[in-house]
């Protein structure tokens, strides 16, 4: 699959795809430019001596195209900030070893990667948001209140509820056919991250 920031034919897969088969064009997606990204000298930096690297990334942009939508190449810096400050909360569980503060510095190099590999004109809005939220983001995400009623579940061990939207924001006009964003336990992380160190090496990176 190529690197098209803007992703031509998402919209048309989005409307025409089962949520199942669309997850599975947006795994395609995410693992495609997570491989560019962490070949990249931003990729490098961030997994020097860090075995998540390229997971929170990863995370941010299936928010992205599973929540709002829209590709990276259409997104802007009020969306940057929606993902980070809203939904990462929400959505997103820490694992063992895995810390808040790790995902805004990783969040940053995905985005100084985009705007110098593909000239991304909004990346430098992006990264002034995401600085921004850095302060207060590890509290934000340890702070039950945000907390997805999926998310809760999850930690308590319990079932999680059927498809229904958990990240705030306005209605969309496809709103019950789209699918919402899930809560990623980190075990469905690191076989994630696994595997795409696998192709690094076979890369030959």
């Amino acid at each position: 699959m190529g690197l098209d920031l803007h992703w031509a034919e998402h919209d048309e897969l989005r409307a025409r795809l089962s949520a199942a088969d669309y997850e599975a064009r947006v795994a395609e997606y995410i693992e495609a430019l997570m491989l560019a990204f962490m070949r990249s000298p931003e990729g490098e930096a961030v997994a020097a001596g860090n075995e998540f690297a390229g997971l929170w990334a990863g995370q941010f942009l299936r928010l992205a195209l599973v929540g709002l939508g829209r590709p990276p190449g259409r997104l802007d810096a009020a969306d940057a900030g929606q993902v980070v400050t809203a939904w990462f909360p929400a959505e997103v569980c820490l694992g063992e070893g895995e810390e808040a503060a790790a995902i805004i510095p990783e969040l940053l190099a995905f985005w100084q990667f985009l705007g110098r590999e593909h000239a991304l004109p909004q990346a430098a809005a992006a990264l002034q948001r995401l600085r921004a939220a850095a302060p207060g983001f590890p509290q934000r995400m340890q702070d039950a209140s945000l907390f997805s009623e999926r998310k809760r579940r999850f930690l308590h061990g319990e079932p999680a509820p059927g498809r229904t939207p958990a990240a705030p924001g306005p209605p969309r006009a496809d709103a019950k056919r789209a699918p919402s964003p899930r809560v990623e336990g980190p075990r469905r992380r690191a076989i994630g991250n696994r595997k795409r160190k696998r192709r690094l090496a076979r890369s030959g990176k």
